[in-house]
């Protein structure tokens, strides 16, 4: 049995908890991550480094204190915030926390944070934007550089940032790949004309990207395209489907 703890100094109930990891710890393996301050807590002297968030992304972390419980490599059970009846179910232990409250809730994970989820799953997960990017200087207008590029008519647009098109790539997911070409089906065939793709070869990157530079000519939305390594073989196979 391995067991995971994620913390983070900016919690009070991660601050009651500490002697609780500090039991857990003294009668079984606790790794413990912190994602503010590795000196946290200083009782059991710090926590793994955990600013960079990889390790609670990967672990699927939305809530502060989160305990898990691993066997064999596996995810057994978890809780998240405090709740000494959970808590002792998932470490297996009896009479943890002695004169704490018995519950107390937890405190919103720093995954959670605005815009978060999009820069962690381009950090560390699966789905990867493989288009053309174009630098625009921090001096520079990007309604500026999209009109002189010739991709707008003048009207205001937001740049397909790259977590913008992931947030939008994710919905479709959520969605189901089948679903969104289906209810997209015109959109869909229009934007691989633009792109000069045949119905076997397209992805969903067009319609989504597209979408997020409102107001853009049809030719930029062919030049500013997205795709996905991970699902291009499943939006392909559904593409044929639906216009083979």
């Amino acid at each position: 049995m391995e067991l995971v703890a994620v913390v983070k100094r900016e919690c009070e109930t991660c601050k009651l908890v500490e002697p609780v990891l500090a039991q857990i710890r003294a009668k079984a393996p606790l790794a413990l991550y912190s994602q503010d301050d590795p000196a946290f807590p200083e009782s059991l002297g710090g926590a793994a480094d955990d600013t960079a968030l990889e390790r609670s992304w990967q672990l699927k972390v939305e809530t502060v204190p989160t305990l898990i419980r691993f066997e064999a490599g596996r995810e057994i059970s978890r809780v998240a915030g405090w709740d000494r009846a959970e808590w002792e179910r998932v470490a297996q232990l009896p009479a943890l926390g002695a004169g704490l409250p018995a519950f107390q809730p937890g405190c919103g994970s720093r995954t959670q944070d605005p815009g978060m989820p999009e820069r962690l799953g381009l950090a560390h997960g699966d789905l990867k934007l493989h288009s053309r990017r174009i630098d625009v200087a921090d001096a520079e207008d990007s309604i500026e550089v999209a009109y002189d590029r010739g991709w707008t008519d003048g009207l205001p647009v937001v740049p397909p940032t790259p977590a913008r098109v992931l947030n939008m790539l994710d919905g479709d997911a959520k969605e189901g790949i089948d679903a969104f070409i289906e209810k997209h089906a015109e959109f869909t065939q229009r934007s691989m004309s633009w792109a000069g793709r045949s119905a076997a070869s397209t992805t969903i990157e067009a319609p989504r990207t597209a979408p997020a530079i409102s107001g853009a000519v049809p030719s930029a939305r062919s030049t500013a395209t997205t795709s996905t390594s991970g699902l291009n073989r499943r939006i392909a196979s559904a593409a044929s489907r639906a216009f083979g």
